[in-house]
């Protein structure tokens, strides 16, 4: 899920927020409020999210949102499934001697896979200018956070020139007011607080997180143990709930969502909240008949106010009129209050902190004794077994000394004669890692892994038996399995040449009705890369082991590319612009 997505997916849940806020800030617990922003940063700073029957994205159908004349592109008449004849023993397609520049076979790309030639044109083009939005969205977090880090550090001088507070009170209190140990309640190391002053600083805060501190001004009147109780109270709650750490989070969180307005309205919100949610238990710590000497307290040292410390838990923070509203109405804990509050976060959470539920996607296979097919872009085709030479037709010049020409036999299989969609990608895995999102294209920017994963599900849902056994890295094949899988190398080019004993193919349209296969985008294989044996083989599955996988199929723009013998190969864990794949049915 790229960050883009994150900040709209987020988005919503962020408005959510703001309206119950709106509605119940003086209703229920103020530590609801920080609970509901903390499900947001997660569903900010996480890249996946638990699928959800609940989730409001349940009731987006992303594809009403394609323009009309995008829709009417995809439609497409059913077709049934089709049995390709074998070719009578000893018949061979005639071949091209003819020598063709790559230009020139660039030019000659066949008819029915020239739009598609046209479309990843454009939409490449659209891809690199996303480079340039990258390196604009770079200097926005780089902006952002020398913008928290410049104050921070300047203050340090200040923190530092702090001197420890003499006071016979504050040594009293200090004692009393224990922290937690960090991490782990094992541990012999406990954090411990330090009270100190300095003339520098007009009202009080909070810096540290380790080794917390409570910076006092220096004018700031010692002997009325009242006004300081609160105010180190009110910092004591800061600490101990570690508030300084969560706004580092709130501020990195800013600065990789800088571009979307609602996540800074969520930070002012969010910060407000913490000081609200401190200044709520104090007042409940003295009860509630301080409230008046309270809110007078801080309206004394917000009168001092200078300078907003943004990474500082500091006393002064936020807007006076908000905070002195809500010390005010301040009301006793309800069972009804407590009740709401666990309902409006399991709410919030199972609604708009989750994806769309799989179960509720509507199945992407046909039932049993219907044409196999994956949507109504595609299908699955019977490719005949066969037996062909395998690797570069050297009359055209293109090859690599690991491309031996060999013999090898296959058997018969489906072919998916379309490239997995975006559309087709996103339903079941949900998540779409193409970076220039049209659901009807093919999904790119996919490892093998991910590749071998998707197989797995589709077979699972469709109660299949899984073709492929997932432990970590290793993955193992079961080639009597029902379930979904990738072609195999040797199937792949089988099927790209149809029957012919060139390395472009068919002349024209692709006599087994498979589209874009040549010259569109990679596309992993199962094999591991090797070097191509000498001798026939019979259903080979590549490399016995490898460091990288097989890619068949090219790019677009390269000449290359619409030669069907054209191999390459890849980490599995590695992801391109231009690398897809395409399914096999046993």
């Amino acid at each position: 899920m790229s960050i883009l997505n994150m900040s709209l997916a987020a988005s919503l849940a962020i408005l959510a927020v703001i309206v119950l806020r709106s509605l119940f800030i003086h209703i229920l617990p103020k530590k609801t409020f920080i609970f509901l922003w903390g499900i947001v940063i997660i569903r900010l700073l996480a890249p996946v999210s638990l699928p959800s029957r609940l989730s409001i994205w349940n009731m987006v159908d992303t594809r009403s949102l394609l323009p009309v004349t995008e829709l009417l592109r995809e439609v497409k008449a059913p077709v049934p499934i089709a049995v390709m004849p074998t070719p009578a023993q000893g018949e061979i397609a005639p071949i091209i001697t003819a020598f063709v520049e790559p230009e020139a076979a660039v030019i000659g790309v066949p008819e029915t896979t020239a739009p598609l030639f046209a479309d990843y044109a454009v939409e490449t083009s659209v891809a690199h200018s996303l480079s340039l939005f990258f390196w604009l969205w770079l200097a926005g977090v780089f902006l952002c956070i020398a913008g928290f880090l410049l104050p921070h550090l300047r203050w340090q001088r200040v923190y530092r020139t702090a001197l420890p507070v003499e006071s016979g009170y504050i040594r009293q209190w200090t004692a009393i007011h224990p922290l937690h140990p960090v991490l782990w309640p094992s541990l012999p190391w406990r954090r411990k607080i330090s009270v100190k002053q300095s003339d520098m600083v007009i009202s009080p805060l909070t810096f540290g997180i380790l080794k917390p501190v409570i910076l006092l001004p220096k004018v700031l009147d010692l002997q009325d143990e009242t006004c300081l109780s609160y105010i180190l109270t009110h910092e004591y709650v800061h600490i101990r709930r570690m508030d300084t750490f969560w706004k580092w989070i709130l501020a990195l969180t800013l600065a990789l969502h800088w571009f979307n307005p609602l996540v800074w309205l969520m930070y002012i919100l969010a910060n407000r909240d913490i000081e609200l949610s401190c200044d709520e238990t104090v007042v409940r710590k003295y009860g509630e008949n301080v409230k008046s000497g309270y809110a007078m307290t801080l309206i004394a040292l917000l009168e001092k106010r200078k300078e907003l410390m943004s990474l500082s838990a500091s006393f002064s923070r936020n807007m006076v009129e908000e905070r002195i509203v809500s010390i005010m109405k301040i009301k006793k804990i309800s069972f009804f209050s407590v009740l709401l509050a666990f309902l409006l976060i399991s709410g919030i959470t199972m609604v708009f902190a989750t994806s769309k539920s799989p179960q509720l996607v509507p199945d992407s296979i046909l039932a049993v004794n219907e044409p196999i097919r994956a949507d109504s872009s595609g299908q699955f085709i019977r490719i005949p077994g066969g037996t062909y030479i395998m690797g570069p037709v050297t009359a055209y010049g293109y090859g690599f000394p690991q491309e031996n020409q060999h013999e090898v036999t296959v058997g018969s299989f489906y072919l998916n004669t379309s490239l997995v969609t975006q559309r087709e990608y996103e339903e079941l895995m949900d998540t779409n890692p193409a970076d220039l999102k049209q659901e009807h294209k093919p999904v790119v920017q996919v490892s093998w892994f991910d590749a071998i994963e998707y197989c797995n599900r589709l077979s699972q849902r469709e109660g299949l038996t899984p073709a492929y056994t997932i432990n970590g890295d290793n993955v193992t094949w079961d080639p009597g399995a029902g379930g979904y899988r990738l072609p195999t190398e040797a199937e792949w080019e089988y099927a790209a040449r149809a029957g012919t004993n060139t390395p472009f193919g068919s002349d024209g349209s692709h006599p087994w009705g498979i589209n874009e296969m040549p010259g569109s985008i990679w596309e992993w294989c199962w094999d591991w890369y090797g070097v191509y044996p000498d001798t026939a083989r019979n259903n080979p599955a590549g490399a016995d082991s490898g460091t990288s996988r097989v890619m068949r199929g090219g790019q677009w723009y390269c000449a290359r590319s619409v030669i069907s013998t054209l191999r390459s190969h890849n980490a599995p864990s590695d992801k391109g612009l231009y690398i897809g794949f395409r399914l096999v049915h046993p």
